[in-house]
């Protein structure tokens, strides 16, 4: 359920190759659907992209974009290269160079970008621009370098060079350009009105448009099972996670901006329907502190998941396994111990023993005894004492379907400690009861943090007492399940500093010759989007569709 949030990342990411190389192709309208030859990968439309161009190109965000070094690292990355010389070849076939000038004379109101191959980056746009204006822009200038062809009743101009095709046509205060002189061609014959199919058409976008709400400023549309097909995608999509999306055979995002505020509403279609989802989520959400920095919370978790989280963020922290240099470098670790990267290690008392494996079996089986309605995960940073180090203090809640018992928990827990650290007479295989009002807590009498709680069906587990603590003062009556399958919170305001600092360390334990990838590059991620104060996803699962909406708030 929570991976599913990732196959949004393909309409950031579509929206911003076409804002790199099709520049002067982007998006518009929904009733221009009806004007594009059927069979697109990805639809792009704008209400008024001529508009948006210019609230882009006077935001803060684009500024510090390109002053950013992510963008620095953007420009040397192979993508980056593969797209200039892509737009190299456009220019040398076009006769023109397509730099921001040529997109502000060409970007009409409503206008819609389609993609019909990314290997090849085979587009067709679509703009409504007055005939005025669209005489007066470098693309008509440079007709006379172009051959003519004729399609509805309407002249065309098309130019090939080096295997690269440009076409372009002007009629009725529409704007048309294309890098297949078929689609140029296509348009023009739906625009007088002959029988072809357009991309309204197909059953992909139809349903998709169907299912969702009124257009936004900006809509996409995507034909997941077509573009899972393509080498590219499954070779070079960086969120990895084809087998996730091919559970879905289309969808859509539209996108509305105000002042305060961009929302996103999403719409993705599964390839074969099932039941809906209902769980806790909802009820789960509301005891998150309004201080943590991420807060998820998800309906009907498997026992295996929740065994996993625990074992990850409350028992045994760990680095993940490592991943390919194509995305991020390693962090580095030295063998040797006692140098001046090994900061936490302390002197005074004897560290705890990690065992080869940790021995969750008895955890496991609490957890598959009962159904499981929901789970939820809040996490903040806390600046430590010294100044300098940053912790991550966690909090698990886990909403059963019966009252837990309370000595199993307990008595599950302390297995599982038993087999992760080395103890001291009985250390770490007892626990402390404490009360907090009409509440009983228990902490685990170890040298490790452990927190536990249990209020009926719901069990709380922490690494910090605080953490803990301010989630069980917001327990009271739950509401019943209800449709949200998941809702993530990230409150960027507030962990801006946290994060900055864990960044920084992190390049700290780097080797010499690394770059600062995390603190620079990564962080100033976090900077292009300063003005964003948190953002929020929440998930329905209906069955044969899954609706999402994503907030930004300022």
């Amino acid at each position: 359920m929570r991976k599913r949030v990732t196959i949004a990342t393909l309409a950031a990411a579509a929206l911003l190759a076409a804002v790199f190389y099709a520049a002067p192709f982007q998006a518009t309208p929904a009733p221009l659907a009806g004007l594009f030859p059927a069979g697109p990968l990805l639809y792009l439309e704008a209400k008024n992209f001529a508009a948006e161009l210019r609230a882009w190109n006077a935001s803060e965000e684009q500024r510090r974009w390109l002053a950013s070094a992510s963008y620095d690292e953007f420009q040397r990355s192979a993508l980056c290269l593969r797209l200039q010389g892509a737009w190299n070849e456009f220019s040398g076939a076009a006769a023109f160079v397509p730099d921001s000038a040529l997109v502000q004379s060409i970007a009409g109101s409503a206008s819609a970008l389609a993609i019909y191959d990314i290997g090849d980056l085979q587009f067709l746009y679509v703009t409504r621009l007055p005939g005025a204006r669209a005489m007066q822009s470098a693309l008509w200038e440079s007709r006379a370098k172009y051959e003519t062809r004729h399609a509805g009743g309407v002249d065309f101009f098309v130019r090939v060079d080096s295997g690269r095709t440009v076409a372009f046509a002007s009629t009725d205060d529409y704007l048309i350009l294309g890098t297949r002189e078929e689609l140029v061609a296509g348009t023009l014959r739906l625009l007088a009105g002959e029988p072809l199919a357009p991309v309204r058409q197909d059953a992909w976008y139809a349903d998709t448009t169907a299912a969702a709400g009124a257009p936004g400023d900006l809509r996409l549309a995507m034909n997941l099972e077509a573009l899972l097909k393509t080498p590219q995608f499954r070779s070079h999509w960086i969120q990895r996670n084809a087998s996730e999306i091919r559970n879905y055979r289309a969808g859509i995002a539209d996108l509305v901006r105000n002042s305060s505020e961009i929302r996103e509403e999403r719409v993705f279609l599964r390839t074969n329907p099932r039941a809906a989802l209902t769980g806790s989520a909802e009820s789960l959400l509301q005891l998150a502190p309004v201080s943590a920095a991420f807060t998820h919370a998800w309906s009907r978790p498997s026992a295996e998941q929740v065994a996993a989280l625990i074992e990850q963020k409350i028992l045994a922290p760990k680095l993940l396994p490592p991943m390919s240099n194509d995305f991020a470098p390693q962090i580095y670790t030295p063998a040797a111990a006692g140098d001046e990267s090994d900061l936490e290690t302390r002197i005074d008392e004897p560290p705890l023993a990690a065992q080869s494996t940790l021995k969750l079996d008895d955890l496991r089986r609490l957890l598959s005894a009962t159904p499981l309605a929901g789970m939820l995960q809040a996490q903040s940073g806390q600046l430590l004492a010294d100044g300098v180090l940053v912790a991550t203090p966690t909090v698990l809640a886990v909403e059963a379907e019966r009252p837990w018992d309370s000595a199993a928990v307990r008595s599950a827990f302390t297995a599982a400690a038993d087999s992760l650290w080395t103890t001291q007479a009985g250390a770490g295989s007892g626990w402390v009861a404490h009360q907090r009002g009409p509440r009983t807590w228990y902490s685990l009498d170890g040298l490790a943090s452990l927190q536990l709680a249990i209020d009926g069906n719901l069990l709380l587990i922490a690494n910090s007492e605080d953490a803990l603590t301010g989630v069980l003062d917001r327990v009271g009556p739950r509401t019943e399940a209800s449709t949200l399958a998941s809702a993530a919170i990230f409150r960027h305001a507030a962990a801006a500093e946290d994060y900055r600092r864990l960044m920084t360390m992190f390049d700290h334990g780097q080797a010499a010759q690394r770059p600062a990838f995390f603190s620079r590059t990564l962080w100033s991620l976090s900077d292009v989007f300063h003005s964003v104060r948190e953002v929020e996803v929440r998930t329905r699962d209906f069955g044969g569709a899954v609706s999402e909406t994503v907030i930004y708030r300022r």
